[in-house]
């Protein structure tokens, strides 16, 4: 298993910026994320920054992991909280 560079993550991370901004309003007024945004974290990896690379995840140290949660939340922080959220608990 090849490891993806931290610079990946980041810009997997950037990508999801438009997508995050126009789904703001949704996502403060549902207080959840909505599907397609879901199904874009779970594309890019990102609900996998921390589990170990033998089970299928990044395995990114604790300060690469925040500088991808810090790029997401640089559009919009309630994503960005929630994915902080959710992939600590994974």
């Amino acid at each position: 298993m090849t490891e993806t560079p931290v610079t990946e993550y980041l810009e997997r991370a950037r990508e999801l910026g438009p997508d995050l901004e126009a789904a703001a309003d949704e996502i403060e007024r549902r207080r959840e994320l909505p599907e397609p945004i879901v199904e874009a974290l779970i594309d890019r990896g990102l609900f996998r920054l921390l589990l170990p690379r033998l089970l299928g995840g990044a395995e990114l140290p604790p300060a690469a992991y925040v500088q991808v949660i810090e790029e997401g939340r640089s559009t919009t922080p309630a994503p960005a909280g929630a994915l902080a959220r959710l992939t600590a608990a994974r």
